[in-house]
């Protein structure tokens, strides 16, 4: 039910119920200060046992699950859904990683004991599944009918819908026209990159290195020059001041 526009609104971060500001959620009575807020985040996880009363509580880790199995509130016709099952509703006893906490082989049905690493029976193993983030969801496959059907292959990157992509990359239902596809915008002009611009000013130093001793060349070489004269001119002269025959 909305709420009249005056109140302050708060959404419930575990269940996502809406309501006016509280220190508890009014639907599934969990507080939400920020300490309560960060022990639900710690324990959450890929996993999820079904309870009508909180539907949209998130998924706890496996550690979790292990606790309520001891606990006593997950037995084993508890209906749980986790990375072993690629997130399909199934029965705890039937649930690998979690039917061996509860004392039976998730194969075989048979008795175990929650220390078993095999099967005594027909030597399934057991297991955990200790990531937190990751939902143990199996590859995308093409359906009968799909366009891009491809049995076995799991479809390319492009064809997925992802929550975080722009509008025109959003997959269009069936029965809505695709928005007309606007020209790719023209390749902005390249700029020379800091390697180019470096060599650019190294040969424009070097070549007014070269410039400048040119003309220093030249200058030497006119001085050169001029005391080659004098010293020829000089050579030429009689000695001032020298006696004469009379």
């Amino acid at each position: 039910m909305p709420l009249p526009p005056n109140v302050k609104a708060m959404i419930c971060p575990y269940c996502g119920h809406v309501q006016e500001a509280a220190v508890r959620c009014s639907a599934c009575h969990v507080e939400v200060d920020s300490l309560t807020r960060q022990a639900t985040q710690n324990d959450m996880g890929p996993w999820f046992v079904r309870d009508p009363n909180r539907p949209h509580f998130p998924g706890c880790s496996y550690e979790t699950m292990g606790k309520l199995v001891s606990m006593g509130v997950l037995t084993k016709h508890t209906v749980v859904r986790g990375p072993s099952t690629q997130q399909f509703w199934m029965a705890a006893r039937r649930t690998p990683g979690i039917a061996h906490l509860l004392g039976y082989c998730h194969e075989c049905d048979a008795k175990v004991s929650p220390k078993d690493l095999r099967c005594p029976s027909c030597r399934t193993a057991f297991g955990a599944w200790l990531e937190r983030d990751r939902l143990g969801l199996d590859e995308i496959r093409g359906l009968p009918g799909d366009p891009d059907h491809e049995p076995h292959v799991q479809r390319r990157p492009g064809h997925t819908i992802s929550a975080f992509a722009p509008d025109d990359e959003i997959a269009i239902a069936p029965g809505h026209a695709a928005p007309p596809e606007s020209p790719p915008p023209a390749p902005a002009p390249r700029g020379p990159s800091p390697r180019e611009i470096t060599l650019e000013q190294e040969l424009a130093a070097a070549a007014g290195r070269a410039r400048t001793l040119g003309i220093l060349a030249f200058v030497f070489g006119l001085l050169a020059l001029a005391a080659l004269a004098w010293l020829a001119i000089s050579a030429s002269q009689p000695p001032a001041g020298g006696a004469t025959g009379g």
